[in-house]
């Protein structure tokens, strides 16, 4: 009897120890919306969290106990077996109705059916068997609990728009915002804007009136307005360009109860518009550029050889030489500004060489004395022996227009010191050029003790036409120049100035050895060399061609001159092409060009020597020839310079005739 009591009471504290489980369960969920109760191994209730209290009405200690059809629907069956206990279950409901009881404790509006989804986890002790489960269910069809989803999504959905909205009723004051919004107008969150106005925000006064002129002119006008470009300075101090569109809000009946804002922040596609409208316009000035400077060189050409025809007649000690001196000096002058042009206008032909820098330093000294101050002393201290490969013109030009601009800088006078040296960058090395690739140099630098640069000028001097210059002194493109020729040659430039203590440019050029059958280009003065050949001279601009078919006659050419590449094949064919050693011909001209002249030529004999001539090339397609013994002659050019390129490209090996 005593075992039979004690079974007995040791299975009641087991029964027990399992309620307590379940009842501890959902007391961890008493905070949770959805309703949460316990059911033991019959389907009885034995507890309910507070959500499921107040759904049910079931709040008395006599509730407890009651079988699970008293909630639900009988069909469930929940509280015929154990069994069914056994697996996780999820069930849809409607309405909820069992033996004329609702399951909630206030009935439905007329029309409002409810939904539950009932979820049924089961519940095992530590035997491993069914000792009750635990169920929750949310009235999903409620009112309340459809206002409060429609309202999250709906936010939610606003808050993950690119774009920034808003909502204001009549009076102008704000209704709402999405999260975008809030960020511009330095709120924390959405709904903190409700009830401010754009005075309230991180708007300027300025901004705040024009944005409210417009929303005035809609609510009176009942009329939407569109693609509103405006200026916001948004919250942190950014400077924004912003597309606004407004539409005016409407109720049931068509009257206007707000305004609806949407904008966009287009400060980047503003910017990139602005660029390309630079662009474009860069690119008129250019193609502009290069039409001039075309015209003009043809002009310096006959002008500079008719001056060196008179030089040569006039007595040194004569000041009419003087006088003709200083003419080549202007043109010299006026050509380094077409080239200045022509090299912005990218409309010149470059032919990279191996050069010594030393020779080009020495070359154009003679030309450098005379462009600085007279009370300025120019100092040269050149110690490279290495050599680069890039046009020598480029560099003269990279140079002089370094020289001038520091001359320009010494309005008192000083001194003006050109340096070249050989150094090496290591692998990590730092730079005051910046991130130098690691190899060999030829450093250039020029140094003046005139007046320095301001931190704000320094930061600005190689944009292109920015000058410190007044109006009619400077083009503003030299520096530009410099820094572009630099850059295409993969090297690197720095400047290191300040205020009354003068300035420094500091160039690294890479170092490059010399290819197969490849020579350094040297600066060699010869005498005009004579020739017994035959020219076939091609050029639109009668003064350059009388010139050259007069120079060439003079030493011993037999020239076949013609005003354009029409005309020249003409002449070529009443002579006799075989007899022609060389096509002299301008790149631009009418009728015909000398790039297709020479295409013309060269399909009737390959290996005819060429040498074209212009002020600029354009698109015309020269540079495809100039490789296949074909030689280019940039204008202005003298008549020794003339004289001298000729032969050159008479006296090179024909390669295509060796090949054959």
């Amino acid at each position: 009897m005593s075992t039979q009591r004690t079974t007995s009471v040791n299975a009641l504290a087991h029964e027990h120890g399992r309620r307590q489980h379940l009842i501890a369960l959902v007391d961890m969920m008493d905070d949770l919306q959805d309703a949460v109760l316990a059911v033991d191994e019959l389907g009885r209730v034995i507890h309910m969290n507070r959500a499921g209290r107040k759904l049910t009405g079931w709040a008395a200690a006599g509730d407890v106990g009651q079988p699970l059809s008293e909630l639900f629907a009988p069909d469930i069956h929940l509280d015929r077996a154990a069994g069914a206990l056994a697996e996780p279950t999820s069930i849809e409901l409607i309405d909820g109705y069992a033996h004329g009881a609702v399951l909630v404790a206030e009935p439905a509006s007329p029309g409002v059916r409810r939904r539950f989804r009932v979820h049924l986890v089961p519940q095992r002790d530590a035997a491993g068997e069914v000792c009750g489960a635990v169920l929750s269910f949310r009235d999903r069809g409620s009112a309340h609990y459809l206002l409060r989803d429609a309202h999250k999504m709906l936010q939610l959905v606003m808050d993950n728009i690119p774009q920034f909205i808003f909502w204001k009723d009549t009076s102008l004051a704000y209704l709402g915002c999405n999260r975008n919004f809030a960020r511009v107008a330095g709120v924390d969150r959405p709904e903190d804007i409700v009830g401010k106005t754009d005075y309230d925000l991180a708007w300027r006064r300025e901004e705040a009136d024009y944005f409210r002129t417009v929303d005035e002119r809609i609510v009176r006008t009942s009329m939407p307005e569109h693609s509103i470009l405006e200026p916001q300075l948004q919250a942190g101090g950014k400077q924004a360009w912003i597309e606004t569109n407004k539409i005016p809000m409407r109720d049931e009946d068509g009257n206007v109860v707000g305004i609806l804002g949407t904008f966009e922040d287009v400060t980047e596609r503003r910017d990139l518009e602005e660029q390309l409208r630079h662009a474009q316009k860069m690119k008129a000035v250019g193609q502009l550029a290069g039409g001039i400077a075309h015209d003009f060189n043809n002009l310096l050409t006959a002008i500079a050889c008719h001056t060196e025809l008179a030089m040569h007649e006039v007595p040194r000690s004569s000041p009419a030489y003087t006088d003709l001196e200083q003419i080549m000096h202007a043109i010299r002058h006026a050509a380094d500004l077409t080239q200045q042009l022509l090299t912005f206008s990218r409309r010149r032909v470059i032919q990279q060489k191996l050069i010594r820098v030393n020779d080009v330093v020495l070359g154009i000294s003679t030309m450098l004395r005379p462009l600085i101050r007279a009370n300025a002393e120019m100092a040269t201290l050149l110690a490279a022996s290495g050599h680069i490969r890039m046009d020598p013109g480029e560099l003269e030009q990279v140079i002089v227009n370094l020289v001038v601009n520091s001359s320009n800088a010494m309005p008192d006078g000083g001194t003006l010191t050109i340096e070249t040296w050989d150094t090496t960058v290591a692998v990590g090395e730092e730079m005051p050029h910046g991130d130098v690739a690691p190899g060999v140099y030829v450093a250039i630098r020029v140094k003046d003790t005139g007046t320095g640069m301001t931190p704000e000028v320094k930061e600005r001097i190689f944009e292109p036409f920015f000058t410190t210059k007044g109006p009619g002194e400077g083009t503003g493109l030299g520096l530009a120049i410099v820094y572009g020729i630099v850059t295409r040659a993969n090297g690197f430039i720095h400047v290191d100035s300040e205020v009354g203590k003068g300035t420094v440019f500091e160039i690294l050029l890479p170092g490059a050895e010399a290819t197969e059958h490849e020579s350094v280009e040297r600066v060699v003065i010869h005498q005009p060399p004579r020739g017994t050949e035959t020219v076939l001279l091609a050029e639109d601009e009668a003064a350059v061609r009388h010139l050259a078919e007069r120079i060439l006659g003079e030493l011993g050419y037999t020239v076949l001159a013609a005003s354009n590449g029409e005309e020249a094949l003409r002449v070529a064919s009443a002579h006799g092409l075989e007899h022609i050693d060389l096509v002299l011909t301008d790149v631009v001209m009418p009728v015909m060009g000398g790039t297709e002249l020479v295409q013309r030529l060269r399909a009737r004999r390959a290996d005819l020597r060429v040498l074209f001539m212009s002020g600029y090339t354009g698109t015309a397609g020269v540079d495809r020839f100039l490789d296949a013994d074909a030689g280019f002659l940039q204008k202005p050019f003298t008549l020794d310079v003339l004289t001298h390129k000729v032969r050159e490209v008479l006296d090179e090996p024909s390669r295509k005739a060796s090949s054959q």
